[in-house]
């Protein structure tokens, strides 16, 4: 199923009907076959899942529940964050999560490896060129070296400031947003984000898309 291409659901006399995605021939097999290499990716889908997510999971988990005995307890407390870091890596550092469809891309599953040795090279090659094929993300980032570079600019919001040290260039890696109203939730209407296409077309990407799960679960939906 995809978030992406079309709607997920469709109304029929006030019943939800799930649309039907005919899953890729290579990625079913894995998922249904009855031979070591089928046997072998099932059980460590969790480890392939996360050296292709484009994001990282933030969560405070509940130590004391997780460490009790008996069967594993995963407990979230407060909010889930899907983390999306810089577009390359730091000097000296590899590339990781979304970096990894962006950065050397010719070494790509090279990278992928280094994330976990303990798989098997050619079920990451497998599942590489499954979502290669398929998914829309994987080819919208893979197309991004392609853009050319953009004029380094600036925005300063003012109102006769008497330091004028305040607009030195940042030292931190690190994005703030102004909301306006954020103190009111009754006046808080989202935040408006633009994404400028390859053809220079603005378009507006609502701020409760249904992105999330896709880029956090590429193998679950290869279709995006």
């Amino acid at each position: 199923m995809s978030t992406l291409a079309c709607p997920p659901v469709l109304s029929r006399k006030q019943r939800y009907v799930l649309l039907e995605w005919e899953t890729p021939p290579e990625m079913a097999e894995l998922f249904s076959a009855e031979t070591p290499r089928g046997a072998h990716f099932r059980q460590n889908i969790r480890a392939y899942n996360h050296v292709f997510s484009f994001t990282s999971m933030g969560v405070h988990v509940d130590q004391n529940l997780a460490t009790s005995g008996g069967t594993f307890t995963f407990r979230a407390q407060g909010s889930i964050y899907h983390k999306i870091g810089t577009l390359l890596p730091n000097e000296d550092n590899r590339p990781r999560f979304l970096q990894l469809y962006i950065y050397d891309t010719d070494h790509e599953l090279q990278n992928r490896m280094l994330e976990n040795e303990s798989l098997h090279r050619d079920v990451v090659e497998t599942l590489q060129e499954i979502l290669n094929r398929h998914n829309p993300f994987v080819r919208t980032l893979h197309h991004l070296p392609q853009r050319e570079d953009l004029e380094t600019c600036r925005l300063i919001i003012r109102e006769q400031p008497a330091n004028q040290r305040q607009y030195s260039l940042p030292t931190k890696s690190q994005v703030a947003a102004v909301i306006v109203g954020a103190d009111d939730a009754e006046n808080l209407r989202g935040r408006d984000i633009v994404v400028q296409t390859r053809e220079g077309q603005l378009l507006n990407v609502q701020d409760c898309a249904d992105y999330y799960d896709p880029l956090q679960y590429p193998l679950l939906l290869p279709y995006g």
